[in-house]
């Protein structure tokens, strides 16, 4: 899914498609990363030794921390925008599937319904034919019991 939504180049790459796929796997890297634990616990760290060893002025870790923060909302703001392009594929995707569905159920009934015409008129011949056969039987028992009467003799001149 990740590979058709790359080459629709749905996203704008500053170096080109070429680059493309390495660019949304560092934006995920860096939002995985910023959504764990370790990056708690790293940013913990880090703030409890600058705090101890004060290696440069607050006002510039100011500014490191401001920075981190433009970053780390940029890269949320990517994977955001890949997901939710990806849910519209999806959604794509389903609607084609469930139009394929009704197309086939629509042939399904269309062949369901000449299987029944079929049916019927294959029962209405079924019926002809035992009347007729009916009438055959008939016929027979008629002339059986008409050749079972005995005959009136002629006079004989």
């Amino acid at each position: 899914m990740v590979k058709k939504l790359l080459k629709q180049n749905y996203m704008v790459s500053l170096f080109g498609r070429k680059y493309r796929e390495g660019e949304v796997k560092l934006a995920d890297l860096i939002t995985r990363l910023s959504g764990s634990m370790t990056f708690v616990y790293l940013h913990v760290l880090a703030f409890t030794l600058f705090f101890v060893f004060r290696p440069f002025q607050i006002e510039v870790f100011n500014i490191f921390l401001s920075l981190e923060a433009i970053f780390l909302a940029t890269f949320i703001m990517i994977n955001q925008n890949r997901q939710a392009e990806m849910d519209e594929m999806r959604a794509e995707e389903e609607e084609e599937d469930t139009e394929e569905i009704h197309e086939e159920i629509e042939d399904i009934q269309e062949d369901f319904d000449t299987l029944q015409r079929d049916l019927a008129e294959v029962r209405h011949l079924i019926t002809k034919i035992e009347s007729r056969y009916a009438g055959t039987e008939a016929t027979k028992e008629e002339k059986t019991y008409t050749h079972s009467l005995p005959r009136k003799k002629s006079p004989k001149p």
